[in-house]
């Protein structure tokens, strides 16, 4: 096969750093997926964790509190109301029970330590922007 045609060339010249231990793809499609999965090594090194599996706990941890407080929101609204002043009392009551739903979904999936470091930053972060 002619150099121009192998694609491994190229996906390797792109993204040099995309390395994973996957045995279960082979052939050219393993460089492929190793490349499209990368993201999972850059937030492993944002969020500095351990293991790849743990930035997968911790994205399904954020989208398990994100549908609560949707599914929340269906039975809140009604007894709250119609008017605009209603939703923004609604955002401004819901973090903290936001807060709490991800530390308890982070307890119950092994990620505590991670999340309660995670709500520490956070409200430093506005605490620090009112000073």
């Amino acid at each position: 096969m002619p150099k121009h045609f192998d694609l491994s060339i190229h996906t390797e010249k792109k993204r040099p750093n995309c390395h994973l231990n996957v045995k279960s793809i082979r052939g050219p499609r393993r460089k492929k997926y190793l490349c499209k999965v990368s993201f999972v090594n850059r937030l492993k090194q944002r969020w500095n964790v351990e293991k790849a599996w743990m930035v997968w706990v911790i994205l399904l941890v954020f989208a398990l509190t994100g549908f609560t407080v949707m599914y929340l929101k269906k039975f809140v609204k009604p007894y709250l109301g119609e008017d605009w002043w209603v939703d923004v009392v609604y955002y401004v009551l819901i973090l903290p029970v936001y807060n709490v739903l991800l530390l308890t979904y982070g307890f119950c999936l092994g990620q505590f330590r991670y999340f309660w470091n995670f709500e520490k930053r956070f409200f430093k972060r506005i605490v620090d922007s009112f000073k």
